[in-house]
């Protein structure tokens, strides 16, 4: 049984009756739940009746609590200390807010507080949400998965086990699961050289797959989504630039990439953007990259220069064209990676994938409005892989890698789809004849067992 609020302790007469009727006629425990702004008095009631506290920490700086709660945080630590001396102190949340209390210093000062009071008291960290807040918090984003996993590692050296991950089990397998699943991008090099001739470019391709694409979509969004499909004037702009400049870029560039490489090569140039967004963030957001995350981006370069089989390509004029292409496409995948962040708390993926993709189409309209003319002699086979193409590598693996981000930050997302180089390799051994040789097999094996290690880690 337990009392929370609001502030349960306000109401503390309330809580003593119903405790002590509660527990003449039955073995219930019971556990508070509390800022930890509790009077004096009022504690000394509680303690001989309750089981257990839980103590929401808002900061452990003074400036900091008064900055988010408007008092001193003095009468919190000092009911901290007593609690912690009567063995009922059961644990302490903390409330990770991006600019104010997240510093790592911060947490550490708490984490070794809590360490030199006692050896049982949980230390639970949980990432700030906007939901249901009124204050002027009310407009912050979600706090970032990223960023979370990096203190988590920090505190972890100092309480261990003590520390508690508040992060759902089921959602962080569901978000590795929808990761891998994004693989299904490895097999554009299938359709793409399967789905274009003479007559048909990789952009007119591209923009079958995305009529296609969006009418799906449309469907989807009209049936499942009705209420989330109208965006604000922000969020329009937003998707306006994911979809007609990054995404756009991206997929011209790497399907272009596909006339001058096999689809294990254009694969591997493309899925050199996890390092670019490791040293953006690291750069310019100044998150700090863990040393597992290095780890797995070396492990899985390496593993992609060994699927690529670099040291047997007879470099040409027309393998030089395909790297820059297959180059410029990592760097707007990145974008894409690292932009997504400032939308994917705010809206469906589905949706997302819908405009990004109808914007993407409306920009190809503009500089290849001749693609009109061509489609009543598209013939069935462009059709067949244009459909492929929207649902393996539109739809399904967009909507995925939006749900990753959202949930794991752009970097563990863009280190775990690295899997799409293998799955490309392989699909080309398979069904286009391209060979696949011991030292690409190791390098697939490298692949994945970096992957292993992040989600691991």
């Amino acid at each position: 049984m337990t009392f929370s609020g609001g502030e349960c302790t306000l109401q503390t007469d309330f809580i003593v009756e119903v405790i002590e009727k509660v527990k003449r006629k039955s073995s219930l425990t019971a556990f508070i739940d509390t800022n930890g702004l509790i009077k004096e008095e009022d504690l000394k009631k509680l303690i001989p009746l309750v089981d257990g506290f839980m103590l929401d920490i808002k900061a452990v700086e003074d400036d900091v609590h008064k900055m988010l709660t408007g008092v001193s945080n003095e009468v919190v630590i000092k009911n901290l200390n007593i609690l912690s001396k009567t063995e009922l102190l059961y644990e302490v949340r903390y409330v990770l807010i991006e600019g104010y209390n997240d510093s790592i210093e911060q947490v550490k000062k708490l984490a070794n507080l809590l360490y030199s009071l006692n050896d049982y008291t949980r230390l639970v960290l949980i990432p700030f949400r906007p939901l249901g807040v009124k204050t002027h918090l009310k407009d912050m984003l979600p706090f970032s998965r990223e960023k979370y996993g990096i203190i988590y590692d920090e505190v972890y050296t100092i309480l261990k086990d003590r520390l508690i991950k508040r992060i759902d089990v089921y959602e962080d397998k569901r978000v590795y699961i929808c990761s891998n699943l994004g693989c299904t991008f490895g097999s554009a090099g299938i359709f793409v050289k399967e789905g274009y001739s003479s007559n048909f470019s990789p952009v007119d391709l591209l923009m079958l797959q995305y009529i296609i694409a969006g009418i799906i979509l449309f469907l989807i969004c009209l049936v499942r989504y009705k209420n989330s499909i109208k965006l604000n004037k922000t969020l329009f702009k937003k998707l306006l630039l994911q979809g007609a400049v990054f995404n756009t870029l991206m997929t011209v560039f790497f399907y272009t990439s596909f006339k001058y490489l096999t689809a294990a090569e254009a694969t591997l140039l493309l899925y050199t953007y996890p390092s670019m967004v490791a040293i953006y963030t690291s750069l310019f957001k100044k998150q700090r990259i863990g040393y597992k995350k290095v780890v797995s981006i070396i492990l899985a370069f390496i593993g992609s220069i060994l699927v690529l089989n670099l040291f047997n390509i007879e470099l040409n004029k027309g393998v030089y064209q395909g790297i820059v292409y297959g180059v410029l496409s990592a760097v707007f995948y990145s974008a894409m990676n690292i932009y997504a962040e400032e939308f994917v708390e705010d809206v469906e993926e589905l949706v997302i994938t819908f405009y990004t993709t109808m914007f993407s189409l409306f920009v190809l309209f503009i500089f290849n409005y001749r693609f009109i003319f061509k489609l009543p002699y598209v013939d069935l086979v462009s059709i067949k892989n244009a459909l492929n193409l929207a649902l393996f590598c539109e739809i399904i693996p967009l909507t995925l890698l939006y749900a990753a981000i959202k949930h794991i930050g752009p970097v563990s997302t863009s280190i775990i789809s690295t899997l799409e180089i293998p799955s490309s390799a392989i699909l080309g051994f398979l069904f286009l004849k391209e060979t696949l040789s011991l030292i690409q097999v190791f390098g697939i094996v490298v692949v994945v067992l970096s992957i292993i290690y992040l989600k691991k880690s």
